[in-house]
């Protein structure tokens, strides 16, 4: 695969830059064991770096080129970094096994990434603004100085180095699901069925359908999956909105992941998801609270808050 990285070599102030470079390995590395076979699909495509607030991840078939910008990167990275700040921080500390109400001095353990949160969704939300009515683009809002970056990492198992190692994953998934278009033959616009096609084809080429494995190195692979599928249904909670236009909707997506492979009702990745969503949830007016009531599993637990934010209206135009 051939890399161009000019708009980003010298110009670019993001704190992504060097993850940039590394994601043309990452799209390959999230499924070594199909090393030869993505060669021998993929091998002839482009990969594009673009130094753009923007969210772009997207390829192009007919002229076999994939682009991505460092706005993608920061995004992914600030949600990456964000929940399991959260999780492993706040949550592993207090129990997830009942519901519980994390406490505004218990975020503040926790307050650099909620300033990065704000900033990066309040940056994005202005940009999605902007490509729906037009007008004049938003200026550059770089990264805030002095708050944590990739740049912060000092060791492999910190949180800015788990939060780089999984946006490489996240965006090689996303990747994988515009390669899956390609692979299914699909063309044209966007449309529900080959959305969903191209989700389970992508899916089961990193993690391999019903299978769960059980290890360490399976285990990051659906968490790396569900990230790249939790970054959508966060920024709707932030619209309180679900969108329906030549996708399914985004919180329908994460449970279809969920439900692709034979995981145990009470899985980590069940609670993970439950505990991110009602953080998200709990920036807004729907906060998804439900006193009193126990869940049988993580598993029921995650059909109730997802069920809660299907219900937010859908914009379908």
């Amino acid at each position: 695969m051939r890399v161009i990285e000019n708009q980003i070599a010298e110009t670019t102030h993001s704190p992504t830059k060097e993850l940039l470079r590394d994601v043309h390995t990452a799209i390959i590395n999230i499924a070594p064991e199909r090393a030869a076979e993505f060669h021998k699909k993929f091998d002839s495509f482009t990969i594009e770096y673009l130094d753009d607030d923007e969210f772009i991840a997207n390829v192009r078939n007919e002229s076999k080129h994939i682009k991505l910008s460092t706005g993608a990167m920061e995004l992914l990275w600030v949600l990456a970094y964000v929940h399991f700040q959260y999780y492993y921080k706040i949550l592993q500390k207090i129990g997830c096994e009942t519901e519980t109400e994390v406490r505004g001095e218990q975020l503040a353990q926790i307050q650099p990434a909620i300033e990065l949160l704000e900033w990066v969704m309040n940056r994005h939300l202005k940009l999605l603004e902007w490509k729906q009515n037009g007008g004049t683009k938003p200026e550059r809002n770089l990264w805030p100085e002095k708050l944590p970056s990739p740049l912060s990492s000092k060791n492999d198992e910190d949180d800015e180095a788990v939060a780089s190692e999984f946006t490489r994953g996240a965006v090689a998934a996303l990747i994988h699901h515009e390669l899956a278009h390609i692979a299914l033959g699909h063309s044209g616009k966007s449309e529900i069925d080959p959305e969903k096609d191209a989700d389970a084809h992508s899916w089961d080429w990193i993690l391999g359908s019903n299978n769960t494995g059980g290890d360490a190195a399976e285990l990051k692979r659906i968490l790396m999956l569900i990230h790249a599928a939790l970054v959508g249904v966060a920024v709707d909670i932030r619209l309180n909105r679900n969108t329906l236009i030549g996708h399914p909707r985004n919180i329908d997506r994460l449970a279809n992941l969920l439900g692709r492979f034979d995981l145990d009702s009470n899985d980590l990745a069940y609670a993970f998801c439950l505990t991110i969503l009602q953080f998200h949830t709990g920036f807004t007016a729907h906060s998804f609270r439900t006193p009193g009531v126990e869940y049988a599993s993580f598993h029921k637990a995650f059909e109730a808050i997802a069920d809660h934010i299907s219900k937010f209206e859908t914009q379908t135009e």
